[in-house]
């Protein structure tokens, strides 16, 4: 998949589609309470990695960059945990 095309820079191309300015949802999908647990564990595992991983970094630059990872994994725990706690599956 290419950022750009010759058509323009804000075009995504991939797959034989072309979509502009716009991305298409994924459909719902039902977890159970452990399903939800699991999911909200294995982010909290991938940003404990992704801290471990900035600490032994040297470059400021490298070290944002994992560091904006863990941040996007602990967010994403937060909503598993937020949607187990209001029921929503």
């Amino acid at each position: 998949m290419s950022l750009t095309s010759a058509d323009g820079p804000n075009l995504l191309v991939g797959h034989g589609r072309i979509h502009i300015g716009r991305f298409r949802s994924m459909p719902s999908i039902d977890l159970t309470d452990l399903e939800l647990v699991e999911a909200a564990r294995g982010q909290r595992m991938l940003r404990d990695q992704a801290l471990s991983d900035a600490g032994k970094q040297e470059s400021p630059g490298v070290r944002k960059i994992f560091e904006r990872s863990a941040k996007t994994h602990q967010a994403l725990a937060d909503k598993f945990e937020q949607a187990r706690a209001s029921g929503r599956r």
